[in-house]
């Protein structure tokens, strides 16, 4: 009940999540996993929301005080997959093409522990791509050498995988792993039902099993887009250039002349 209270007492005083957590002097991705209810609060920080929205603690643990904007907000924002216990949030383009989110390394942290928040994957940079229509995918940017031809600051775009047992072996996916996050490997099935191994393409880097339930989100790479290292670490310069990608590819599709190269 206290995530639903916290949701809708900041959209009622349209605070972001990074503007509310700076007021009671936590980390955003502190106050993502209080919002998801994934951790509790403790009480001088309840003391704290409480005083913002000026309400009283009990109001805020226990009472259901935004339940009619949250079923608007479902049918809106987010979409229910597989057996109903996976939300996965998705954000669309004008004409209700599903864009491609894009998920710099800086917000890896944020990511893991908000990928279900509406609002969290509305304020990343999305773009679209050819043969990239049909599905949902979302765009990783990888840091490290542990899994190349992809190498560090190259951007994997995946596509959703609804169940995990859908996973082949052999195939390469980007998990959000309830206690690793964000990790970019090559996947084994193992002989015991529910559990994978990891496997980095570098045999510097050893394998690890994962059990299907630490897993919420699984996208198979379909495609990755390299850039020079010079640029790897300034995110803009990155989006930059996709969107330079989708103008292009844009004007090519439409026939109109571009400037340029």
């Amino acid at each position: 009940m206290l995530g639903r209270n916290l949701k809708y007492l900041r959209s009622q005083k349209k605070l972001s999540q990074a503007q509310l957590a700076v007021m009671v002097g936590i980390s955003r991705p502190t106050l993502g996993e209080y919002e998801n209810e994934n951790s509790d609060p403790p009480t001088g920080v309840l003391k704290k929301l409480a005083a913002v929205f000026q309400t009283s603690l009990d109001e805020l643990v226990t009472n259901d005080l935004g339940a009619p904007l949250f079923q608007k907000e479902k049918k809106a924002g987010t979409r229910i997959i597989g057996n109903g216990v996976r939300v996965l949030t998705v954000t669309q383009h004008d004409d209700e093409r599903e864009n491609i989110e894009f998920v710099p390394y800086r917000a890896f942290a944020g990511y893991a522990t908000s990928y279900a928040d509406p609002e969290f994957v509305s304020e990343l940079h999305h773009f679209h791509l050819p043969k990239h229509e049909h599905g949902t995918y979302r765009a990783f940017e990888i840091k490290g050498d542990s899994m190349p031809p992809v190498d560090d600051g190259f951007i994997v775009v995946g596509k959703y995988v609804e169940d995990w047992r859908d996973l082949a072996t052999g195939k390469r996916y980007v998990f959000i792993l309830q206690e690793q996050g964000i990790v970019f490997k090559r996947v084994v099935r193992d002989s015991r039902p529910g559990r994978l191994m990891l496997f980095s393409d570098n045999s510097a880097f050893g394998p690890f099993p994962v059990e299907a339930t630490e897993i919420c989100e699984a996208w198979e790479m379909v495609s990755y887009i390299a850039f020079p290292k010079t640029a790897t670490s300034y995110d803009n310069l990155i989006f930059d250039r996709l969107f330079a990608i989708e103008q292009k590819v844009d004007a090519i599709s439409s026939g109109k002349p571009r400037k340029g190269n």
